[in-house]
């Protein structure tokens, strides 16, 4: 790969990687709400569906990131793994 093809594939990658950041830190905020409604009995139902409503979100992400490409599937599969740790690390400061 030469300098100037990844002048010209570095935003791309870049901006892969920072959506799936983002979309990871969506995730795993709603999986912490989904467990505090889990352990509420009167409140299954709407953990339920926003469990649903969270894996359906992250499918369809990974699936327009696949229709972009190997690349960008991969990298921004990437951001989402750096907003798990992101996220088991801030789990363990907070004890």
């Amino acid at each position: 790969m030469t300098v100037a093809q990844l002048a010209y594939a570095t935003p791309p990658v870049l901006a892969a990687f920072l959506a799936g950041l983002l979309v990871g830190l969506a995730y795993f905020a709603l999986l912490r709400r989904s467990v505090r409604l889990l352990v509420r009995p009167e409140s299954i139902g709407s953990a339920v569906v926003l469990t649903l409503g969270r894996i359906a979100g992250v499918g369809g992400f990974l699936v327009v990131m696949a229709r972009l490409g190997a690349l960008p599937l991969v990298v921004s599969f990437i951001g989402f793994l750096a907003a798990r740790t992101m996220t088991v690390q801030r789990a363990r400061r907070a004890g």
